[in-house]
């Protein structure tokens, strides 16, 4: 089942259906389930979903441990007729038992034929979904990869895209991409902005990638937090983010309201914090019965100035960090389609590629791609490996030396790691980030 935001409705007494259905499955009273089914089926009013719930029951049974049920779910498949959408339901629930059989090419087969016959994009999202897995799960990633991306261009309605980013994040997961995994789920939340668990999952990874995207996990929380402040483990987390962003203040109060949720984490977190640097609000009790005192030094109002200081320059570092991480928040929402497409740009190399009024010289040979150009005596290349219109980069940047006394050490260079993609045929943007500078790059053919 997919995890959606909204709390799934707690059950206290047994006046409903649905409970009574699975709460007798539970307790392998199939008799009582198979005479509850009808009761449920009568309260589904969505046809195909009436019929999917009608042929899950066959699974349900064969879970909880019915010894007839997968016997009796493959001969009603097998005899369904004129009914695509129905014999698709069956072939699916059959590759889950197969898969957990062990039995990896029945289940792939299975989950392939379902796929094939359904015309409803949300069953096709999960057929193609579990496809992946089966692969993932028998290390076949290419296979793993490729079925999600043969697919992603051609689903477009909310929910079954949705779906298939989610497949994406638990490849990428499961291939140990962070970064790939974060821009999965960013690209899901394209589709639902308010899904705080997808949030929690982009954060979350953004902080943990190599390319120390600690900025967008930052924002992600603030967003998360946006829809429910009272997510102690953001709180706790987005106050993690604070730290490792220099923010100590910041750490120190999401620590705190994480702790009067009672995360533990926090608790502990607010004791290293304290050790090291923390004493805010403590100092400023110290500095407010100094200041009562007789004749006290003039280092108390230092000390209460400098507090002041501190915050309005953390406030304005704060406002810094989260503009840059909106860039990036933007480029990766192009980055994403970039990466995870079929539909591959054709672009040229001619010698009519410029950056502004400056030409380009571009050489590529196969998915190497590599771009340079001079800026007076300043050269500049990146160096890039295409993955379908998307591009990792190292940009190859000089900086003037200026203690040179030779036309040789003139200049040094710094590989920078970024991103590009192909825009159109005749433009490309990068982006790049150095001494906590985003650069961005666009190359047109003119």
């Amino acid at each position: 089942m997919e995890d959606e935001n909204e709390d799934l409705q707690e059950l206290e007494n047994g006046d409903n259906v649905f409970f009574q259905y699975h709460e007798a499955l539970r307790e392998k009273k199939f008799k009582d389930a198979d005479e509850l089914l009808d009761r449920v089926l009568a309260e589904i009013e969505d046809p195909n979903r009436k019929k999917e719930e009608f042929v899950r029951n066959f699974y349900l049974r064969h879970k909880y441990g019915d010894t007839s049920a997968f016997r009796e779910l493959e001969e009603y498949t097998e005899n369904i007729e004129n009914d695509d959408e129905k014999k698709s339901h069956g072939f699916f629930y059959l590759s889950l038992i197969y898969n957990q059989a062990n039995n990896y090419p029945k289940a792939v087969e299975l989950a392939t034929k379902a796929l094939e016959l359904t015309n409803k994009n949300e069953q096709k999202a999960y057929c193609i979904s579990r496809i992946s897995d089966y692969h993932l799960e028998n290390e076949n990633t290419k296979e793993s990869l490729d079925v999600i991306i043969k697919h992603i261009d051609n689903i477009n309605e909310k929910q079954p895209k949705v779906t298939l980013y989610r497949a994406l994040a638990n490849y990428y997961k499961k291939t140990e991409n962070k970064l790939l995994e974060s821009i999965a789920y960013q690209k899901a939340l394209e589709l639902t902005p308010n899904n705080t668990y997808l949030l929690f999952d982009a954060a979350y990874n953004y902080s943990e990638t190599e390319q120390d995207l600690k900025d967008l996990g930052l924002l992600f929380y603030k967003k998360l937090l946006g829809f429910d402040s009272k997510f102690q483990s953001a709180l706790n987390n987005i106050g993690v983010a604070y730290k490792n962003l220099g923010l100590e203040i910041k750490s120190i109060e999401h620590y705190k309201k994480a702790f009067e949720f009672k995360n533990s984490l926090a608790a502990s977190n607010i004791a290293y914090q304290l050790i090291h640097l923390g004493f805010i609000e403590e100092a400023e009790d110290y500095l407010k019965k100094a200041e009562e005192f007789e004749n006290p030094h003039e280092n108390v109002f230092e000390a209460t100035s400098s507090i002041k200081t501190k915050i309005t320059k953390e406030k304005e570092e704060e406002e810094k960090i989260l503009n840059k991480a909106n860039k990036k928040f933007r480029f990766f929402n192009h980055f994403g389609n970039a990466v995870f497409t079929s539909k591959k740009i054709d672009f040229k190399i001619s010698n009519n590629w410029h950056y502004g009024e400056i030409p380009i010289t571009i050489s590529k040979n196969e998915n190497l791609i590599e771009f340079s150009w001079e800026n007076g005596e300043e050269k500049h290349s990146i160096s890039g490996v295409l993955t379908n219109n998307s591009i990792s980069a190292t940009y190859k940047k000089p900086k003037k030396n200026i203690y040179s006394y030779s036309a040789e050490n003139r200049y040094t260079y710094r590989d920078v790691k970024g991103f590009g993609y192909l825009v159109s045929n005749q433009k490309i943007t990068f982006i790049f980030e150095f001494e906590s500078k985003i650069i961005e790059l666009n190359f047109y053919e003119k």
